[in-house]
């Protein structure tokens, strides 16, 4: 073999050595590049894991087939599910969590809404359950949609028992202003009606005539005195042919105050014969 020949294979030799050991340096940097992807994925997922099971509002996942994929520890609180979350992927969500020690209070009714929202396939949020022990749950749902198949079902839930139970009460309180036979006004900040029961509707009436100017004036000072001071206040004062205690109940500065209006006309009038009787006696 020539010199030359030699060179020529020693050339391509040093060029497949330094291909290889370029070779070698893209594969390990390949390496390490995925084994930091793989440690960020780790970590990531470590802390989605944790900020699942630290959320107030528990989360269930499931595949199109209806299995488990994702389930929290809030979930199993709330419903009573005695098993860990780890426990509960891979099975069939079918009567999960009904079987939970404080499933929904009517079974069938659950089962039957959620079967409709999934046929659906649209975002739904605000559904009220009521669990066995008592406690109102919101359910929301959210199906990821992919060429018309969904893929994913995805339900949260909050426990909304002390704001349903407010919800309610307020419901109650205000049929009863509806249904009280005495007069009550929610005035503004600024002395400005917001809110009449109909039996407030004559004394409103009363207010926008110009003689009421004073008693308007009046009204409005006490409103501004009580909400200063936190308390409510009362005051007698006359509106037109009737006479009036005014409970004027503040609110905060924002909402003005409450006032109640109690009837004392006839309590006056009887009084005032009373009072002649008495000194008729006494001539």
């Amino acid at each position: 073999m020539s010199s030359i020949a030699i060179r020529h294979l020693a050339r391509q030799l040093r060029q497949a050595q330094r291909q290889q050991a370029r070779a070698q340096a893209a594969q390990l940097q390949a390496e390490q590049e995925l084994a930091e992807l793989r440690a960020r994925s780790q970590a990531a997922a470590g802390q989605a894991s944790a900020l699942l099971h630290t959320m107030s509002t528990a989360i269930l996942a499931e595949n199109q087939d209806r299995v488990v994929t994702l389930l929290n520890q809030r979930l199993c609180d709330l419903f009573g599910l005695r098993g860990a979350p780890e426990t509960y992927l891979g099975r069939p969500t079918a009567n999960l969590l009904e079987q939970g020690g404080t499933g929904p209070r009517d079974t069938a009714a659950f089962q039957h809404l959620n079967q409709q929202l999934i046929r659906q396939q649209q975002r739904a949020a605000g559904t009220l359950l009521h669990l066995r022990n008592g406690s109102v749950v919101q359910q929301d749902y959210l199906p990821v949609v992919q060429d018309g198949r969904t893929v994913l079902h995805v339900w949260s839930y909050e426990d909304v028992t002390l704001r349903h139970h407010a919800q309610q009460r307020v419901q109650e309180l205000s049929r009863l202003a509806e249904q009280s036979p005495q007069p009550i006004i929610r005035f503004g900040p600024a002395g400005e009606a917001q809110y009449a029961n109909p039996a407030a509707a004559p004394v409103l009436e009363a207010l926008a005539r110009p003689e009421a100017a004073d008693t308007l004036c009046l009204l409005r000072r006490e409103m501004a005195q009580a909400l200063q001071r936190g308390t409510p206040g009362t005051l007698e004062q006359r509106l037109g042919d009737e006479f009036y205690l005014w409970t004027v109940a503040p609110l905060s500065l924002p909402e003005g105050a409450n006032v109640y209006l109690t009837n004392l006309t006839e309590r006056r009038r009887t009084e005032a014969e009373l009072l002649r009787n008495q000194l008729f006696t006494t001539r």
